[in-house]
Formats: C-alpha cells, sequence, structure tokens
C-alpha cells in the first residue's frame, strides 16, 4: 500500500507542475486555479492507477 501512496503524490505533484506550467500561459485567475486543480486530480489519479498497476504485478509474481 506504501508504493500506492507513494505513486500518487508523486503523480500529484507532477500534476501541479504541469498544472503550474500551464496556468502559466493562461490569463485569469479563475482559469488558473481550475487548470492546477485539474491537472494535479489527474496526477493523483494517473499515480494511483500506475502504482496499483505496479503491486498488481508484483504480487502475480
Amino acid at each position: 500500500m506504501g508504493k500506492v501512496f507513494l505513486f500518487a503524490l508523486l503523480g500529484g505533484v507532477m500534476g501541479a507542475v504541469l498544472g503550474i506550467v500551464a496556468a502559466l500561459f493562461v490569463s485569469g485567475n479563475n482559469f488558473r486555479v481550475m487548470f492546477l486543480m485539474t491537472f494535479t486530480e489527474i496526477g493523483v489519479i494517473v499515480g494511483l492507477l500506475g502504482g496499483a498497476k505496479i503491486e498488481d504485478t508484483k504480487s502475480v509474481n
């Protein structure tokens, strides 16, 4: 379970960085917050899925 959480955290951080970069190109504060939240959520979900997939393949072996 630890690795899944770690991947979710890593995905969230990467998503937040992508969101900040995307927000720099967008004018208007509302859009910036929306981009940041969306990319962070996508990063967490992808991180969770990736971490769960890695845990799943390890447990099969």
